[in-house]
């Protein structure tokens, strides 16, 4: 992956409890959540098309409705707020993140 960010396991874990999609929460499952996440961390640094999602990520239209289902729901704005003892974390997520505002088409 071109603009792979590989997480601590401290890093995951801040960002894993907070998220939708994981097994015994509820809903549908994510098939590979650390890879969605991935995508959206590509997605955000290359400031590319969502239809134009690298095929490594899985279908860029998925990926897009998980991203707006957790913009719409708020799940970006707590993982921000667990996240911003770890400076690197939280700062990486709020220069990819900016893709909150844009309208989401």
């Amino acid at each position: 992956m071109t603009k792979n960010f590989k997480f601590t396991k401290q890093q995951w874990s801040l960002i894993e409890k907070n998220m939708t999609g994981v097994e015994g929460r509820g809903g549908t499952v994510g098939k590979n959540n650390e890879l969605f996440i991935q995508a959206v961390i590509y997605m955000g640094l290359s400031k590319t098309s969502w239809k134009k999602v690298p095929e490594e990520f899985g279908n860029g239209h998925a990926i897009y409705t998980r991203y707006r289902r957790w913009h719409v729901n708020g799940v970006w704005d707590v993982i921000l707020n667990e996240i911003k003892l770890d400076k690197e974390l939280h700062n990486l997520f709020k220069k990819v993140l900016p893709m909150r505002g844009k309208k989401l088409k």
